[in-house]
């Protein structure tokens, strides 16, 4: 039996580690997760569990913490890996002195082996998805098939995460119905991972309908459920299946949710569907309200018009809607990002939402930038912050795009007030922004998550850290 710990920063939900705990428990070994603003002191808890194996989920712009981190709780009797986007596209994180082995797309399987074969590095070094650094060299394996029958894995092992009274007695919880997403936006990395399982299995796969309210019944009879969050990219990508889900959930289950869609898929019938089911609230992205930099840059593949559709018939059928845009775009002029603004106030976005660009090397945008000079000739991703409200070194020519970011909601909300933003916005970013952010984006988060007031307020307590601390230039 292997002892496994998962560490993490901030405090929220991991799907993927409880599903990697579930697994490794039914194999018999022993896991634990341990998130630091909830420990005394994170180095001092792990170390005294006395962990064999030590996992970070980890992402590009936090990569320097969890590097920190792992350095600190190297031992020579540990086995410290890296799972999740970071290594899997940027596998030379493993050259890292206090990296041993990193876990590269889905990791269930691999993790399991790895527990399994614990005592010994050479009896690890075979296990593909994972890349294992042996004395000095590192052996990188292939990537299995990808799992194809999704209800053959166990519900996530919530408990893990539970332990914290926080994440336990919230009331609304996370849950996912399916996996991978077929649309090629150049900002995102759906993209390189469907280049990585290239004939290795079917890249967007389902779970079943009984499967999914199965696993929600359950966490509504241990913990406690009020609403229900679907996190999947696009939940309404196969009508069929949604159809026969919807109806399961709405015998069965009958509480409120939310979930992602896309506008170019939205119509009258899945509306009608979604809000007889109890959906309260979707959210999906605009990005720019540029139409010609949403397509042709950024690939999004949704027009105007099926953004104004897909408002008006939430509106009709009284569904709230959360919109998702970006600004600081390649090309984005302040007047093209206004242009965002003043669509998310034309179509009455509930809860507008926005962010500024992280270009991740190795995107197919982060390349357009590279080739066009936006971006320096060695532009990494240590360049990344760990945040998509924060620039790292921001230049003057940044102030404009930082301040709308930090106003956004009240621009939107307030179509009014945006000759005033308009002159605010040539400011130096200052506080008082940071303040007037932070009280929207709580409002967003309680309205759009389905969240009680003392709960935001909790959650806000807990991340505000994280947010001055990225504010002011930290990792």
């Amino acid at each position: 039996m292997a002892k496994v710990a998962f560490v993490q920063r901030n405090l929220n939900e991991n799907l993927g580690a409880m599903y990697l705990s579930a697994l490794l428990k039914r194999a018999g070994h022993e896991v634990e997760c341990f998130i630091e603003p909830q420990e005394g002191s994170l180095i001092e808890a792990v170390a005294a569990y006395r962990p064999d194996i030590i996992g970070f989920t980890v992402f590009s712009g936090m990569h320097r913490w969890c590097l920190d981190v792992a350095c600190k709780l190297k031992r020579p009797n540990n086995i410290i890996v890296f799972g999740g986007p970071h290594p899997t596209f940027f596998p030379k994180v493993i050259l890292e002195d206090c990296v041993d082995v990193i876990c590269v797309g889905e990791g269930e399987e691999a993790m399991v082996e790895l527990a399994d074969s614990f005592g010994g590095m050479g009896r690890i070094q075979g296990i593909r998805n994972l890349h294992v650094k042996v004395s000095g060299r590192v052996v990188a394996n292939e990537v299995r098939p990808l799992i194809g029958d999704l209800d053959s894995l166990p519900d996530p092992d919530r408990g893990l995460f539970y332990k914290y009274k926080h994440l336990r007695n919230n009331s609304r919880k996370t849950f996912m119905t399916s996996r991978g997403c077929p649309y090629g936006c150049t900002f995102c990395f759906n993209a390189g991972l469907r280049r990585l399982y290239e004939g290795k299995g079917q890249y967007v796969r389902f779970r079943s309908a009984v499967s999914v309210v199965d696993e929600i019944l359950g966490v509504k009879g241990k913990y406690g459920l009020k609403s229900v969050f679907f996190q999947d990219d696009t939940f309404i990508l196969d009508k069929k299946r949604l159809f026969r889900l919807l109806d399961e959930y709405r015998k069965r289950v009958n509480l409120p949710f939310t979930c992602l869609v896309r506008a170019d898929l939205v119509d009258e019938g899945t509306v009608v569907a979604l809000r007889g089911a109890g959906c309260v609230c979707v959210q999906f992205g605009i990005e720019s309200g540029v139409e010609e930099t949403r397509n042709k840059l950024l690939k999004k593949g949704v027009t105007d018009a099926q953004i104004f559709e897909t408002a008006r018939l939430l509106k009709k059928h009284g569904i709230r809607f959360k919109t998702y845009n970006i600004l600081r775009l390649p090309y984005e002029t302040i007047g093209d990002a206004f242009r965002t603004v003043e669509l998310n106030s034309l179509i009455g976005a509930d809860y507008p939402w926005a962010s500024l660009l992280l270009p991740y090397p190795g995107t197919e945008l982060a390349e357009c930038m590279l080739r066009g000079g936006m971006l320096p000739g060695g532009y990494d991703v240590d360049g990344l912050t760990g945040s998509f409200f924060n620039i790292k070194n921001p230049k003057r020519s940044d102030w404009e795009f930082i301040n709308l970011q930090r106003l956004f909601f009240w621009a939107v909300k307030f179509p009014r007030l945006q000759p005033i933003i308009k002159i605010l916005i040539r400011f130096p970013p200052n506080p008082v922004f940071d303040v007037l952010f932070l009280i929207g984006h709580a409002y967003n988060y309680m309205g759009s998550e389905n969240m009680g007031f003392f709960e935001v307020v909790h959650f806000g307590l807990k991340s505000v850290r994280t947010f001055i601390s990225e504010s002011r230039g930290g990792g």
